[in-house]
């Protein structure tokens, strides 16, 4: 999966997406606490809900919810659309690394044209 915004430019790119990462990295650290990229998070009863929730065994997996919510949240609002690279493609971008693998990343990101399918919100995680 990946996020995709037509002809989005790599310093768009760069910046949008350390937004994103860094919304994503403080939900996790607070998943009561409300955010404008997580819905869940809007009312004061689903985030006093959420904080209780986030005791003990739950506590990771609320984590790990909050920051991937509104890590996608965040993309979407700044108009990006989660795609699915088809296996094969998938293999060999795994295969490859460092700059290659970037340069290749944000060419899937910022295409004109792709034919790889939209992801449903509720597949994200």
């Amino acid at each position: 999966m990946y996020a995709h915004k037509a002809g989005v430019s790599k310093e768009v790119w760069d910046t949008e997406e350390k937004l994103c990462i860094q919304a994503g990295k403080d939900a996790g650290k607070n998943p009561g606490v409300s955010n404008p990229y997580n819905p869940v998070t809007q009312s004061t009863a689903a985030g006093a809900a959420g904080a209780s929730f986030a005791a003990g065994f739950m506590n990771g997996i609320l984590r790990r919810k909050a920051m991937y919510a509104t890590y996608y949240g965040c993309l979407k609002a700044h108009g990006y659309v989660q795609r699915n690279l088809p296996e094969e493609q998938y293999q060999q971008y795994k295969k490859l690394k460092g700059a290659e693998r970037d340069t290749r990343l944000y060419e899937l990101t910022s295409a004109d044209n792709t034919t790889d399918p939209v992801v449903p919100e509720d597949e994200y995680d």
